[in-house]
């Protein structure tokens, strides 16, 4: 009499492995919330649906290296640096050679590098731009200054500053929230007392300048915000989903670790100065 090993043991019953996932390209791999944040390091615009911010992501100059999933990676309608594939110690290379922290995940060393280049670009193009010209009355002589005061029209007025709009007024708020974010980053930066949270809720403040209302009005939807007689602009977010729609983000530490925004906050802008006012926990 035969046992049947095959069938009556269950030799014939195998487990079907799961079929893993393949991306086209790393971005693939990312969330909403991420895609932005990094869309905002690049200095990018961050509406639209996922599709659309991973094809700025594959447009950009500046992110596009980092999009090859494996070696000699291709795409049909993007071409990736050389199909070169940056691994993790590619990265923390690259942070080493640029003097910024290797520590972290893939995600955060990218983010680095991508705020660094960008923030390179800036300062060149600051230090490019012309100084504007003007007139030192301290040298003038005592009959010149004696004509001026006499005389209104020969008085120096202040040049009036015409509003942005279209592509100009949509890089500055891209500018102005990357540098919104970095001082929140900052202000989130590790501590040991973190560990011991435990779901406790507390309250931090970042200021950064913004001349420009106008840039103001546009990152916070200008349907939302409050102008005091004083001519103070002001905003309220009552949910965290509100703080995530204009695109102020928490920080990721390593190990998983992360510090979430959390309602109410509130953004104001006075005599050129904006300020976020937020409470924030952090989750182990």
């Amino acid at each position: 009499m035969g046992w049947g090993w095959g069938s009556s043991w269950g030799g014939g019953s195998k487990k079907k492995k799961k079929a893993t996932k393949s991306y086209s390209h790393w971005f693939e791999r990312l969330s909403t919330d991420q895609l932005k944040a990094l869309l905002v390091a690049a200095r990018l615009p961050v509406s639209g649906p996922k599709a659309k911010q991973m094809d700025r992501l594959l447009q950009c100059p500046s992110t596009n290296i980092y999009a090859a999933e494996h070696e000699h990676h291709w795409s049909a309608s993007h071409t990736f640096e050389h199909g070169k594939h940056l691994s993790v110690e590619d990265l923390k290379d690259r942070c080493r050679s640029a003097k910024l922290s290797p520590g972290g995940a893939k995600y955060n060393l990218v983010v680095r590098l991508v705020e660094h280049a960008n923030n390179s670009i800036n300062e060149q193009t600051v230090k490019k731009r012309p100084a504007l010209e003007t007139i030192d009355t301290n040298k003038d002589s005592p009959a010149q200054k004696k004509a001026r005061t006499s005389d209104p029209s020969l008085e120096t007025s202040k040049p009036t500053r015409k509003p942005m709009e279209g592509e100009a007024l949509e890089r500055r708020v891209t500018f102005r929230q990357l540098k919104l974010n970095k001082q929140i980053d900052d202000r989130l930066e590790w501590k040991s007392s973190f560990r011991y949270m435990n779901g406790q809720v507390k309250g931090g403040r970042v200021d950064i300048d913004c001349p420009e209302p106008e840039v103001f009005l546009a990152m916070f939807d200008e349907e939302n915000v409050k102008k005091t007689s004083a001519g103070k602009l002001t905003r309220t977010f009552k949910t965290d989903e509100e703080i995530c729609d204009a695109n102020l983000f928490g920080k990721q530490y390593r190990f998983g670790a992360t510090a979430n925004l959390m309602a109410p906050a509130s953004v104001s802008l006075n005599n050129g100065k904006l300020s976020f006012s937020f409470k924030y926990t952090v989750v182990c």
